[in-house]
């Protein structure tokens, strides 16, 4: 008979299974993925940056910050990001970029990890995976929370990035400067 330990079953029961995501390298192959990724419904609280106003679309559909514009809000599905997104404060190559991240479900109340794939869409060899687990809030309300981050893009170019924290999934297409 086979007896297992207390701390054998215990990592059994407490496991999560772990699913490696492929970077998808194609917008329509993004957008194909935000059609299957895990959906739950709305949250009680809308975050204020959602009706506040973004670029972009509530669709899950991949998402380009307008031209002309150095900096905001956009959205993808249930994901806003924001930054600056031209000029000297722009996504440059070799450079950390800051970027905020606002997943719908507020991450105060809904407590996951933001997890970031990109590729360069020119060259699919070029890509980068960033986690993000740990959120920030705004000073007076754990409610308006997100995950600030700094992406460094290794190579300029067109650079399609996905985000997801937990049922949230966005889709951006950012321009990344030579340095």
């Amino acid at each position: 008979m086979m007896r297992l330990s207390i701390c054998t079953i215990a990592t059994l029961v407490l496991a999560q299974s772990v699913i490696a995501q492929s970077i998808p390298t194609s917008v329509k192959a993004a957008e194909v993925e935000g059609v299957s990724h895990p959906h739950a419904k709305a949250p009680s609280y809308t975050p204020s940056v959602f009706t506040d106003e973004f670029s972009g679309t509530t669709e899950r559909k991949c998402a380009i910050p307008p031209s002309g514009v150095s900096g905001g809000s956009v959205r993808s599905g249930e994901i806003i990001i924001r930054s600056v997104w031209s000029g000297r404060g722009g996504p440059k190559a070799n450079r950390d970029t800051k970027i905020l991240w606002r997943p719908l479900h507020n991450p105060f109340e809904y407590p996951d990890t933001l997890v970031v794939r990109a590729v360069r869409l020119d060259d699919p060899a070029d890509s980068l995976r960033l986690s993000v687990p740990h959120w920030g809030y705004s000073p007076g309300s754990k409610r308006e929370s997100g995950f600030p981050s700094l992406v460094r893009f290794p190579t300029a170019g067109d650079w399609l990035m996905i985000g997801t924290a937990g049922p949230d999934w966005g889709c951006f297409v950012l321009t990344v400067a030579a340095t």
